[in-house]
């Protein structure tokens, strides 16, 4: 399930751009504008920008703020727009030659599709820019209504182990359940409930009287198995099913 996204409006009906996060997975918002968003997520050895753009037809992509990755590991998937022969395009566009010329110069790498992008061209217009495009995997999807076929992307990125993210789950549980409590002074039952306790704490301390297992199992069998609950929340139902292991925990 993903509980978490960032989004950003574009400048016109078509352009808004999203990340959906899953909720294990921590992240936080590095930058954003329109139509681009940039995140940095927590990865394994050191963490990873990913970023989110769309470029509109005849526009120029924000080169400007590609370069805010510089010298980090860095992934941005979108709709850019561009054409180019370098990618398998028919034609090249101005979007495209510069994006050409800022991988050559910068050394960065794209994540391509096997195959064209785009309903209405044999073009590749949507893609990945990274540092390194080693280990990604990509297959475009003949399905969906819109003018882009849709991208499956297989990820080499590593994120903190799902099993060490459980374990911090259940600790955190834990130590608040096993916790102090924290009574509320203005809730009459507890401070009744911390009187009593008080009381309780300064008596002298009294041997308790001995009752036998015998004694115990005999009341025991007297109860009704009733799944209602006493006053004091028990069940006569659920206390019939206890193995006769615990029945020694209720002897002195």
């Amino acid at each position: 399930m993903i509980d978490e996204w960032n989004t950003r409006e574009g400048t016109n009906a078509f352009g808004g751009v999203a990340i959906l996060c899953h909720s294990s997975i921590k992240y936080k918002e590095i930058c954003r504008e329109k139509k681009f968003i940039l995140i940095q997520i927590e990865t394994i050895p050191e963490r990873t920008l990913i970023g989110a753009v769309y470029v509109p037809p005849g526009k120029s992509p924000p080169l400007h703020l590609f370069s805010k990755c510089r010298n980090k590991p860095f992934f941005i998937f979108g709709d850019f727009n561009a054409k180019h022969s370098s990618w398998d395009c028919e034609t090249n566009n101005d979007s495209g030659n510069q994006i050409a010329s800022w991988l050559e110069q910068t050394g960065n790498s794209m994540i391509l599709p096997n195959k064209s992008t785009s309903r209405r061209s044999n073009s590749i217009i949507d893609f990945g820019l990274t540092h390194d495009a080693s280990g990604w995997i990509t297959e475009v999807l003949d399905e969906g209504t819109s003018d882009h076929y849709p991208i499956l992307i297989q990820s080499s990125l590593f994120v903190e182990n799902s099993n060490n993210f459980r374990l911090d789950l259940l600790a955190d549980h834990y130590e608040k359940h096993f916790d102090e409590p924290e009574p509320d002074n203005n809730n009459p039952f507890h401070c009744e409930c911390l009187s009593i306790y008080d009381q309780i704490s300064r008596a002298p301390t009294l041997p308790l009287e001995s009752i036998s297992i015998i004694e115990v199992i005999k009341e025991w069998k007297k109860f009704a198995p009733k799944k209602s609950t006493d006053s004091t929340d028990t069940s006569a139902f659920l206390l019939k099913k206890l193995p006769n292991e615990y029945i020694n925990i209720i002897t002195v």
